[in-house]
């Protein structure tokens, strides 16, 4: 991959990684986009821009979540299977042309780009347009972070009518509240679905949201009352265990992992399997170190599986 602006933006004139503007870094913090899921949105306006190239495929890159990486995540493409991909991959294709995504306020997040070998340099009609895709993409950004403001607003994921973070970290801080006064000791269990990415390319994204729903309604019909069942974002779950520490939490840990046994997207067309880990509260531990070691646990385990 030839380089282009972004590359600049990461490295110092003699290749070496740059030290990252903090106001940038926040800038990129805000158009998260997560590149295990599948954003048609996206995927189209990167299919528009090899057609208005002239190209066979393209791809649409954010730098790495430090910031100073590029390419960085694949978060879109035309033309190659996204999970084909490879910053080796996308090394070795030729450029032919690329537009870059800056934010309002002045600052690159990103890059359009259009590979192939096409026997001559675009029009100047040809690179207008594909800066107009380029400034398309970045509003889709900008819809992104907002829909992402508003969700926190909230108290529910739209999707499944659980608890979302916001409301997750509040119950969690109340729990350790009531811990550090010797009310019980609280765990959470965090569980990620194995290959969901796989099942919205192959199957649609509606099939994707109604195996999110059926995770769901496992959850919440296998969870305590007084528990908290939360969808974090994405295929990301969460159960806070009210008063439910050491054995119990083990023994609450198997009750969710055999409620999402055996799941199936579409009619029985793939199976999905699901990671999970489960962290008890420890004196000194705070919202964001309880819900740490829980992904820890279960990132151990989905490295495992």
């Amino acid at each position: 991959m030839t380089a282009t602006a972004l590359d600049e933006a990461a490295n110092t004139a003699d290749g070496s990684p740059a030290s990252v503007d903090p106001a940038r870094l926040e800038a990129l913090r805000r158009y998260e986009v997560r590149d295990d899921l599948v954003h048609p949105d996206l995927d189209g306006v990167v299919r528009l821009a090899a057609y208005v190239a002239g190209t066979p495929s393209g791809a649409l890159f954010l730098p790495d979540r430090d910031g100073t990486s590029v390419p960085g995540r694949i978060v879109a493409t035309h033309g190659v299977a996204r999970q084909g991909l490879s910053r080796a991959f996308t090394e070795q294709q030729p450029t032919h042309a690329h537009a870059d995504l800056v934010t309002a306020d002045g600052h690159l997040v990103g890059a359009l780009v259009v590979f192939g070998d096409a026997p001559t340099a675009l029009s100047t009609d040809q690179k207008e347009r594909l800066g107009d895709l380029a400034d398309q993409a970045m509003a889709l950004l900008e819809l992104r972070r907002m829909a992402h403001t508003l969700a926190r607003m909230t108290p529910r994921d739209p999707l499944t009518g659980l608890a979302n973070r916001r409301s997750l970290e509040k119950a969690i801080a109340s729990a350790i509240g009531r811990a550090e006064r010797g009310l019980g000791t609280p765990s959470v269990v965090a569980l990620d679905l194995n290959g969901f990415a796989a099942v919205n390319e192959t199957l649609g994204r509606e099939t994707g949201d109604a195996l999110l729903r059926d995770v769901a309604d496992r959850l919440t019909r296998t969870a305590r009352g007084v528990d908290t069942v939360a969808r974090l974002a994405g295929d990301d779950f969460a159960v806070l265990l009210e008063h439910t520490g050491g054995t119990g939490a083990s023994a609450a840990l198997g009750r969710l992992r055999a409620c999402v046994a055996n799941l199936e997207a579409g009619a029985g067309d793939m199976a999905v399997s699901v990671a999970l880990g489960v962290a008890t509260y420890r004196p000194g531990d705070s919202v964001a170190s309880l819900l740490s070691r829980a992904d820890a646990e279960m990132y151990a385990e989905k490295t495992r599986s």
